[in-house]
């Protein structure tokens, strides 16, 4: 279970690390204004400098802090028991315990 909580933390950071230099070159790469050599030199760059592991979709869906696959929420990033275990002592801001 820790090999996996690392595992995911090295890819989270290559990711982060590699995200700003993909959106620079996917909007050359999209941009007909440029000439043809130079997006096809910016391709061949691409390739050679990033790997398939910085692609977003690739990365699973883990809870932060228990590192189990089953999150509840993408915008919380918690599993089930974690995010219940938080509700119950108000430490999530803006939730509340219905009642009716």
């Amino acid at each position: 279970m820790i090999n996996l909580k690392l595992k995911d933390i090295k890819k989270r950071k290559i990711i982060s690390k590699y995200e700003n230099s993909k959106l620079i070159f996917n909007l050359i790469n999209s941009n007909n204004n440029f000439e043809f050599l130079i997006q096809y030199n910016l391709a061949q760059f691409k390739n050679k400098k990033i790997s398939r592991n910085t692609c977003v979709a690739r990365l699973s869906k883990r809870c932060v802090l228990t590192n189990n696959n089953k999150i509840l929420n993408s915008h919380f990033k918690l599993s089930r028991y974690m995010f219940l275990k938080f509700a119950r002592f108000n430490s999530i801001f803006g939730l509340k315990k219905s009642y009716w």
